[in-house]
């Protein structure tokens, strides 16, 4: 049995500034914290002491640009049922900007300010770009999300993406708040990624991934050289049900490589977290678990650790 290191859930406070009517305010509110929601794909918010609850969300042509701090945020069409609210908007705009361990979303004459992101998604985070994305949620029931491509840097270098379809499922449950979207995912979900781009500064460390001096027993130390490492991932695929994953991708540096990865998957709720143990991870027969875990580990992106053979990701 490994120990994973429990840490205290992280609820974000929600601070919001307005110059409205009492409508206009809860009418703003909902949506701004709906945005925000959907731009992080993760967060527990507390509001006025309790999480928001709602029933439905139905997002189309969702478009963000954040860099340098800075973002904005817009979208073609908006319907939710948040609490007893009934949402509907159209061609929304929002800038958002990120500061000191907080991120200000703006609209108008109101403000939403999230707080203590240190350690998140949103912390981690320093580029972000979506292309027309979509979003369908049910709370405990289905998450559909697609969208045409983007772009993002976590760590050294920015990775570009064609399109993403992740859809997931499950009974529905009676509780619809925040973060019920993620449960549906661990116990029947799949994700499909046509390719990822390398950067040229994380192609050395995808090379650590891929050692084919090792796979093949054969000298490519001249070819390392010239290529550095691979230029991009292809048919990326992560199944997920019941609590447990395989995920597969494949390469060429070199030679043509496919790796396949499993193990179990658990959404910690109560330390907003998740942990991917790798049981696995192959090439051929070749084992890279080990490889994959250090590589993690030395990417240093704040809100992933490395604990034994878990994966932690903090959101």
């Amino acid at each position: 049995m490994v120990l994973i290191p429990q840490a205290r859930p992280s609820y974000r406070k929600v601070i919001v500034q307005t110059n409205s009517t009492l409508t206009e305010v809860f009418m703003k509110i909902g949506i701004l914290t709906i945005a925000s929601f959907i731009i992080s794909l993760s967060m527990p918010v507390a509001f006025s002491g309790t999480q928001l609850e709602f029933d439905k969300v139905d997002l189309k042509n969702f478009t963000l640009d954040y860099r340098d701090s800075k973002g904005v945020a817009s979208f073609e069409k908006l319907e939710a049922q948040v609490g007893d609210f009934s949402l509907s908007f159209k061609d929304y705009q929002i800038d958002l900007q990120k500061e000191e361990g907080k991120i200000l979303f703006q609209k108008e004459d109101t403000s939403l300010l999230i707080d203590q992101i240190q350690g998140s998604v949103l912390d981690s985070v320093t580029i972000l770009s979506l292309n027309n994305a979509s979003l369908y949620v049910e709370p405990e029931a289905r998450f559909k999300f697609h969208m045409d491509g983007g772009e993002f840097e976590l760590g050294d270098g920015v990775q570009s993406l064609g399109q993403v379809s992740m859809e997931c499922k499950s009974e529905r449950g009676r509780n619809g708040d925040v973060l019920s979207f993620l449960r549906p995912c661990f116990t029947l979900g799949q994700l499909s990624i046509p390719y990822l781009n390398i950067s040229d500064f994380s192609k050395g460390t995808m090379a650590e991934v891929f050692p084919i001096e090792e796979i093949e027993n054969q000298d490519f130390k001249e070819e390392i050289k010239k290529l550095k490492g691979p230029d991009s991932l292809k048919e990326i695929k992560l199944f997920v049900a019941n609590n447990r994953y395989k995920l597969s991708l494949k390469t060429k540096f070199i030679l043509n490589l496919k790796l396949k990865m499993e193990g179990k998957a658990e959404y910690q709720e109560e330390q907003n977290r998740i942990v991917f143990t790798v049981e696995k991870a192959k090439i051929g027969f070749f084992s890279v678990r080990k490889r994959i875990l250090k590589e993690i580990q030395k990417a240093g992106i704040k809100n992933v650790q490395v604990f034994g053979y878990n994966i932690i990701i903090n959101l």
